[in-house]
């Protein structure tokens, strides 16, 4: 399983090819034309892992802005939305919408993921980017931290049929 929560963009393992290059031209300062494919491709890849009998399940919530900043063109905006309600309607796959009314929230601090795995000696992982580089929190203290955190989000979040209809509505609001 994979709880994410993303308060600035689509998390990778749902995001278009056109989207993930937005995002990377955008954040990737200085990197060639070749690069930023080279980084696109990789993600798309990953994706198919959300395919098949042994997917993992996907729990997903992303703050308000993510539906509501344009990246890219109209059109790449509006094809990301309908790939995150195509992508509510598989099985295994939740998101919900953090809305900018609920002020305040435990997910100020930033994006992260955490990782469950099937075996029950794998433990918990908390997976935390940043610029640079990414932190990977095993600490069982850490886990209960993230998990906290993200319980609450979740908890604060709209249900997942609203994030739905909210997703729709800011598709359907794209010039």
């Amino acid at each position: 399983m994979l709880r994410i929560y993303e308060p600035e963009n689509v998390p990778g393992l749902l995001q278009t090819e056109d989207y993930a290059r937005a995002v990377m031209r955008a954040t990737m300062l200085t990197a060639a034309e070749e690069e930023v494919a080279r980084h696109v491709a990789v993600r798309m890849a990953r994706q198919e892992r959300l395919v098949g009998p042994d997917a993992p399940q996907l729990w997903v919530v992303v703050n308000e802005a993510v539906i509501r900043r344009p990246v890219g063109s109209p059109a790449v905006m509006r094809a990301q939305l309908d790939r995150l309600l195509d992508s509510v309607a598989q099985p295994g796959v939740t998101i919900q919408v953090l809305p900018f009314n609920v002020g305040a929230h435990a997910g100020m601090d930033g994006s992260f993921t955490i990782l469950s795995f099937p075996e029950p000696g794998d433990p918990d992982v908390a997976y935390v980017p940043y610029y640079t580089g990414a932190l990977y929190l095993e600490k069982s203290q850490q886990i209960t931290a993230y998990t906290l955190m993200f319980d609450h989000l979740r908890a604060t979040a709209l249900a997942p049929g609203a994030s739905r209809d909210l997703i729709a509505r800011a598709r359907d609001e794209l010039a």
